[in-house]
């Protein structure tokens, strides 16, 4: 198993761990927070991960974690009246220029995107209207309050419900990091023979995975992110050869695309 810290700051993956097999996660995350040295850490779980038992054990490792519950949970602070009226909702915030509802209950948070519910209930109405198996209209009555809602359980107290949700979806980074690290580098298979073998493969790839992040940022930072993907960086420069010329290594005639490219990036291939 792999177990990667991601940070939020520097959006770039900083550590990593190879654990055993049989090893659960959970037990492993208080030697790995003592081992890295590093104690501003949330744990952004996926849907599915919630237990009790799971979360009593993050408890007694006193960590921070944001962890998102099926919706059909008994934790969850569903209003009892008609969502469509705001006041029974706490309060509001934007996301990516939506509004996002919510209403707290101890430490879970319940989040409605009105946008999504819109979007779910259509599809939702759309495979009714398909005949699609399980989907019915006494299902559609039933799962109404639910439709566009995200519930988060959240044990760190200083966090604005805002806050909690806006690292609840940066977790989208870490996703993006692991299908770099699978589809790019193709590091989901190891063909290693033994644990040390593993372990300077692993460090090559963690190596080649910053270099992703480097150019990731700098497409960013120039605004080139909706053009060009990391991908197609890798795939422009490595076009780029060298001549030697009477004993001397010259750049390579490159095509326009690739001189487009490297400019707007201002950088100089020497």
């Amino acid at each position: 198993n792999l177990m990667y810290l991601f940070s939020a700051l520097q959006h770039e993956p900083v550590y990593y761990r190879l654990l055993p097999g049989n090893i659960r996660d959970v037990k492993a995350f208080t030697l790995t927070m003592q081992e890295c040295g590093l104690k501003n850490v949330t744990l952004i779980a996926d849907k599915g991960f919630y237990s009790k038992k799971n979360v009593d054990m993050l408890d007694d490792a006193q960590l921070n974690y944001i962890i998102p519950l099926q919706r059909g949970s008994k934790l969850i602070p569903y209003p009892s009246l008609d969502t469509a009226n705001k006041k029974i909702w706490d309060g509001y915030f934007k996301f990516n220029e939506k509004i996002i509802w919510y209403k707290t209950k101890e430490n879970v948070t319940l989040y409605l995107n009105q946008d999504l519910r819109t979007s779910e209930e259509k599809d939702y109405l759309n495979r009714v209207e398909d005949e699609k198996e399980n989907y019915t209209m006494d299902g559609f009555y039933e799962k109404q309050s639910h439709f566009g809602t995200l519930a988060l359980l959240n044990n760190n107290k200083k966090k604005t419900v805002e806050d909690v949700y806006v690292q609840y979806k940066s977790r989208t980074n870490v996703e993006t990091m692991f299908d770099a690290l699978k589809n790019i580098l193709d590091a989901d298979r190891t063909y290693m023979q033994n644990d040390l073998a593993l372990e300077g493969w692993m460090f090559v790839n963690h190596i080649a995975l910053q270099c992703y992040y480097l150019i990731y940022q700098q497409l960013i930072k120039h605004k080139l992110l909706k053009k060009y993907s990391v991908t197609d960086f890798i795939k422009f420069t490595h076009r780029i050869k060298k001549v030697k010329i009477n004993g001397n290594w010259k750049t390579a005639e490159t095509t326009k695309p690739i001189q487009y490219l490297l400019e707007k990036l201002k950088l100089n291939i020497t």
